[in-house]
């Protein structure tokens, strides 16, 4: 019986060892097949590997799109999937292990991003919530536009999407709009009321 409880504390020793001690490689190359299409374990090793060697971290996927890495750190990631999506993972503290913090950014007419949250052994966690975007201020009235000019600038931005950057440095999260598909003119006029929102990792939200 002592034997048994002996190792029994050893496994969980080890686990939450091996849980606390998982790398931003480890993370990517164990992540499962459907959450990076077309894109196989084998293939994810491969590019690690390729950063490991300080070699172009490049490969095509099944059906032909270049995947890349761009960045990978201990405990985040920035993968550049096609020319129209990029990953960005990071691992964040929370209840004294780690959790996998997961942006997905489209870029069709504007980019927009999906952020998700996982365990270590891909579990996905929907319990955490994100401030109501709604709520963010992502535009700044200039002190030379008028109140009038203002709401007919803002008004542009339609619809609302919301871009959002991990940041390799530290546990924040960067938000912004991302311009409509508008002319040179109206784009330029937009950019002049943009504003960026930074929102820090708090052990269980971002805010």
């Amino acid at each position: 019986m002592r034997r048994i409880v002996i190792s029994l504390i050893l496994m969980l020793v080890f686990s939450v060892e091996t849980s606390l001690g998982k790398t931003m490689r480890e993370v990517w190359i164990d992540m499962p097949d459907s959450i990076t299409m077309y894109l196989t374990k084998s293939m994810r090793t491969e590019l690690a590997d390729y950063v490991d060697m300080k070699v172009s971290a490049a490969t095509k996927n099944a059906i032909g799109d270049t995947v890349r890495i761009d960045t990978l750190t201990s405990d985040y990631i920035a993968v550049t999937l096609s020319e129209s999506s990029k990953l960005e993972m990071k691992l964040l503290p929370k209840d004294g292990s780690n959790i996998i913090c997961m942006v997905r950014t489209y870029y069709g007419t504007a980019a927009e991003s999906i952020i998700s949250f996982w365990q270590l052994n891909w579990q996905q966690l929907p319990d955490i919530s994100m401030p109501a975007l709604e709520n963010i201020e992502l535009i700044k009235k200039p002190d030379n536009l008028s109140v009038t000019e203002f709401n007919k600038i803002k008004a542009m931005i339609s619809p609302k999407m919301i871009e959002m950057r991990l940041s390799p440095d530290d546990n924040s999260l960067l938000l912004s709009y991302s311009l409509p598909d508008v002319n040179k003119e109206d784009s330029e006029l937009i950019k002049s009321i943009l504003a960026q929102k930074k929102i820090n990792w708090n052990g269980e939200i971002f805010n």
